[in-house]
């Protein structure tokens, strides 16, 4: 059979298969250079149609239904959720989740996909030291977003006194001459774990008790970075309490 026919005969077969593919099997392409592997190679080289897979465990779909970082998006979104969504909220660790893409092309766009679902404010990026986290807006809310609680990542066990976290903030914002003060320096001043202290600020903003604001990255030390939480693609390093 010519190549134009091969290549026919494989679109053919992927089309009423839509975004869900067909496997290298269900394709039928016979020997390892049979004539429809290389119509195969051909349509790929073309970009006729894509391969969702791997090399070893491809999952091919015509080009229109070829969106890998889409579906890392989804994925993403669907996994954030149900780690979010229990009883007690817990944190989605994104360096194990994109560890657990689906591996090939999906996998390899799960950094773009991350980042773009946090720019566009479909999740929130949150930075525990070295470690970062990922929670679905709809568990927080700022700028007008409802939220439930989130349990910070197991860290040192933290006493959580809300007299000794308002004081250090009405102190910083005595010395700085400003309402907004930073995260960082909440922190350290608090005395509270960072963990503990940015779910905590996410209960207060869903409470209405709390703003975050951007303040100036380009300025910021690598300290005050290391507390930001980012919402809606925007790096938080700045958080103001209402009286």
């Amino acid at each position: 059979m010519p190549l134009p026919q091969n290549q026919e005969y494989i679109l053919q077969l992927l089309m009423p298969a839509a975004e869900q593919g067909l496997t290298t099997g269900k394709l039928k392409l016979g020997a390892k250079e049979s004539p429809r592997r290389q119509a195969l190679k051909q349509l790929l080289h073309e970009k006729s149609i894509g391969n969702l897979g791997s090399a070893t465990r491809a999952r091919y779909v015509l080009a229109r239904f070829f969106h890998p970082q889409q579906h890392a998006e989804a994925w993403l979104k669907e996994k954030v959720s149900a780690i979010n969504g229990q009883s007690t909220i817990r944190l989605a660790n994104q360096t194990k989740l994109l560890k657990e893409l689906p591996i090939g092309s999906i996998r390899q766009s799960g950094r773009a996909a991350a980042d773009h679902l946090v720019a566009t404010g479909g999740l929130v990026r949150l930075h525990f030291g070295a470690s970062i986290f990922l929670l679905d807006p709809t568990y927080c809310r700022d700028a007008g977003t409802n939220a439930a609680t989130p349990q910070a990542p197991k860290q040192e066990d933290n006493t959580r006194d809300t007299t000794q976290l308002m004081a250090a903030y009405t102190t910083l914002a005595a010395q700085t001459g400003f309402s907004n003060v930073e995260i960082y320096a909440l922190q350290q001043a608090s005395g509270w774990s960072l963990a503990a202290l940015q779910a905590h600020l996410l209960l207060m903003c869903r409470e209405g008790k709390a703003v975050l604001s951007t303040g100036d990255w380009s300025l910021s030390s690598t300290e005050v970075r290391s507390a930001v939480i980012e919402v809606n693609g925007q790096q938080r390093l700045l958080v103001r309490f209402k009286s």
